[in-house]
């Protein structure tokens, strides 16, 4: 089992008895604080300082293709490395290969790692063209190791290869969040149209082949039985069995396709 947390940026790898076998990333060494009863409002900016660091160590170990802010490398990008941003999800290829979504935060990229957890590249950045994200909110991959990126902030579904090569994008799916693949010879993707908390619009789940065709969809916004409420969570193991999580209505519903 895995937990991707974004407070700490940082993922676990548990055994089934809750043992941690994994981390990937780390805490930040620092946190700002607020003035308050014995903190003077003189205190540095430990953001400004922390990415000031961060801007210093991309300088420092080139510009590659996970370079930082403040460096020479991509803008939007984060560093080389497991220092995340936020991360969103993860994901597994057949030969074990971790793929780690760190788009929620300042970077908007992929980064990828051994299954022993040693780190082998990242890709991409901040923007709107091929292979660029504005907010990576979930990521799958399909049985032929393709990488399925839920791109919120661009409304698409990105499709990568496991080197992070561009593909194609799958639009008409609202703002992609949740995303969840099936198992079997003929894959299935559904993805939840789940806009930020404030808004009450849309709601629903879209089921989606993996060459991009939109075959269905079900669900709307609010509170009621086969209602969303702002879906961050999808699990479908089979094709018509799903289990939804939604942050907003605090709960979770299995569905049943018929």
């Amino acid at each position: 089992m895995w937990i991707v947390d974004a407070g700490s940026n940082m993922l676990v790898k548990f055994d089934a008895n809750g043992k941690a076998l994994m981390v990937l990333g780390r805490k930040p060494e620092n946190i700002p604080v607020r003035p308050g009863p014995g903190i003077p409002a003189s205190m540095p900016d430990v953001k400004s300082a922390e990415a000031a660091g961060r801007g210093a160590e991309a300088g420092r170990g080139g510009g590659g293709e996970g370079g930082g802010r403040g460096g020479r490398g991509t803008p939007g990008a984060g560093i080389n490395g497991d220092s995340f941003n936020r991360p969103s999800d993860v994901t597994w290829d057949k030969a074990g290969n971790i793929y780690v979504a760190d788009g929620y935060g300042g970077n908007n990229r992929i980064a990828k790692f051994t299954r022993d957890g040693n780190f082998v590249k990242t890709f991409g950045s901040t923007g709107s063209g091929n292979g660029q994200f504005n907010g990576i909110r979930g990521l799958v991959s399909d049985a032929a190791g393709n990488l399925y990126v839920a791109d919120a902030g661009n409304k698409r579904i990105v499709v990568l290869d496991g080197e992070g090569t561009f593909k194609s994008a799958i639009s008409g799916i609202g703002t992609p969040m949740a995303i969840c693949i099936t198992g079997g010879a003929n894959q299935f993707i559904y993805s939840s149209n789940s806009n930020e908390a404030e808004s009450t619009e849309n709601g629903e789940i879209y089921k989606v082949r993996t060459t991009g065709q939109v075959v269905g969809r079900f669900g709307s916004a609010g509170k009621l039985v086969k209602q969303f409420g702002m879906a961050n969570s999808l699990d479908c193991r089979t094709e018509n069995n799903l289990w939804v999580g939604e942050v907003q209505n605090w709960r979770a519903q299995k569905v049943t396709l018929k």
